[in-house]
């Protein structure tokens, strides 16, 4: 039977014994199953592996109910490993959509429809003042998200005129002089007292 039906077949060490049948024009999974039949075995079917497994049925409905113990049993932990995973923030500063069109996309790509409802993984909030969005989840998720808005935002900015990508760069690069300024002031002490220092050592040298 392994031979013509081009498979692996496994037999049980439960299985035994001799049988005698004259078959004519039969496809051989059909001989096979009636030849399983006339000494009360089973068999399961692995199709992906190309084996086919011969043992009593108590045998084989211990087997699939270990295997699906085990089975239930790694869910279980992936999803612990999951629930126990940390929740973090990030925030993405948007230019050329808002922040209601984004977080509608993000929800949209994100939102799963099962039996028991929608699921989404991540929260996403709208920040119309800082015209931004803050989204929580979990890493994997918020990595997703990242690469979502980069590509969006590469599409955006290829289909925009180069006068307003330059005059963008331009309002970027003015507005990094507010933190510099602002880091400016706070570190004027301790620049103070570094130079006092520096010029003290020089004066002893």
């Amino acid at each position: 039977m392994a031979e013509i039906g081009e498979i692996n077949i496994l037999v049980g060490e439960d299985v035994a014994g001799a049988i005698t049948a004259e078959l004519d024009n039969v496809p051989w999974d059909k001989a096979f199953n009636a030849l399983l039949d006339l000494k009360n075995y089973a068999a399961d079917i692995d199709v992906a592996s190309n084996i086919i497994r011969v043992s009593t049925p108590a045998n084989l409905t211990s087997q699939e109910g270990y295997k699906s113990a085990r089975a239930s049993a790694v869910k279980k932990k992936v999803e612990l490993e999951d629930s126990v995973e940390p929740i973090i923030s990030e925030i993405f500063r948007l230019y050329y959509i808002t922040p209601t069109e984004a977080k509608a996309t993000i929800t949209e790509l994100f939102t799963t429809v099962g039996t028991s409802g929608n699921y989404i993984p991540i929260q996403v909030t709208e920040e119309t003042t800082t015209r931004s969005i803050i989204v929580r989840g979990k890493e994997k998720d918020l990595d997703i998200v990242y690469k979502v808005m980069f590509l969006f935002f590469v599409v955006i900015g290829a289909s925009i005129s180069l006068g307003a990508v330059i005059d963008f760069s331009d309002a970027m690069i003015f507005a990094m002089v507010f933190p510099n300024i602002i880091g400016l002031i706070i570190l004027a002490p301790k620049v103070s007292k570094e130079l006092s220092r520096y010029k003290a050592a020089i004066k002893k040298a």
